[in-house]
């Protein structure tokens, strides 16, 4: 089977759009990391994403700039969320991936107390 993410692997970032009860798409920029055929991203258990993900798993990726405009073509998945420590893989793999901007990311997320979930994005079933 092949990868439906991998055209997404040389890319920084990518807008993560959840979606509002109502239908709203909201649109945010992403860093992540692919895997096993699914992409993995992390956030604060209390972001707006994060509970939009738990109110409903739609989502859609595309690849983007860092202020989460799209690049090229969106895909349609879905998500859920899983605890940080049950996935330390996304943790390292981001770190190797971005680096020092992540132990920035790190420092401000300790700081505040801030609790952090992983986001695990698979195809959207048909």
């Amino acid at each position: 089977m092949q990868d439906p993410f991998a055209y997404l692997a040389d890319e920084k970032f990518v807008c993560l759009t959840t979606y509002r009860r109502n239908g709203t798409a909201v649109p945010t920029p992403m860093w992540f990391i692919l895997g096993d055929g699914k992409m993995w991203m992390r956030t604060a258990e209390n972001a707006g994403k994060a509970k939009r993900i738990r109110a409903g798993a739609r989502v859609s990726v595309a690849p983007s700039d860092f202020r989460g405009r799209p690049t090229g073509r969106h895909l349609e998945a879905q998500a859920r969320l899983v605890p940080a420590a049950e996935v330390p893989f996304v943790d390292e793999g981001i770190k190797h991936k971005y680096g020092f901007m992540k132990k920035l990311v790190d420092l401000r997320t300790k700081l505040s107390g801030l609790k952090i979930v992983a986001i695990e994005i698979s195809p959207a079933v048909e």
